[in-house]
């Protein structure tokens, strides 16, 4: 798997639902994998 961006969320509903489609897209795909998704916080 390759390195996710930093994302800066706006306040803006669509775009927020479709960032957390994109964040189950991306466990989804490592749990399969059996790799782990490392999350910081800044």
């Amino acid at each position: 798997m390759q390195a996710a961006h930093v994302y800066k969320v706006p306040h803006d509903r669509d775009h927020v639902l479709n960032l957390l489609n994109d964040y189950v897209r991306l466990y989804r795909q490592a749990a399969e994998k059996d790799e782990w998704v490392l999350v910081t916080r800044d």
